[in-house]
């Protein structure tokens, strides 16, 4: 009874600090991204054909740089396990 305790402890103990590692990541990159730089943690890039909104996803999380070219105005999204909604309005976007 008491290896099977400190199995379970070892397995919560383990769980915990890759969910804290990847929370860490994910505020790392996104302050990157909000200082215009690149991020470190991200394994993917990609630059949506919208004027340039730039997508980045890492483990656990997904960065999205909207930029709208009519407004000039940039918003930062993030989303974990999911793609975040898209701040601006259909009607304010390049491609429809």
């Amino acid at each position: 009874m008491l290896i099977i305790k400190k199995k379970v402890l070892i397995i919560l103990s383990v769980f915990i600090c890759l969910i804290f590692l990847l929370s860490i990541f994910g505020i790392i990159d996104y302050q990157m991204v909000k200082n215009y730089k690149e991020p470190i943690f991200c394994y993917y890039k990609t630059v949506i054909r919208d004027g340039g909104s730039k997508v980045y996803k890492g483990v656990g999380y997904t960065i999205i740089n909207y930029y709208n070219p009519i407004l000039n105005e940039h918003k930062l999204r993030i989303g974990i396990l999911y793609d975040p909604k898209d701040p601006f309005s259909p009607k304010s976007r390049l491609l429809k």
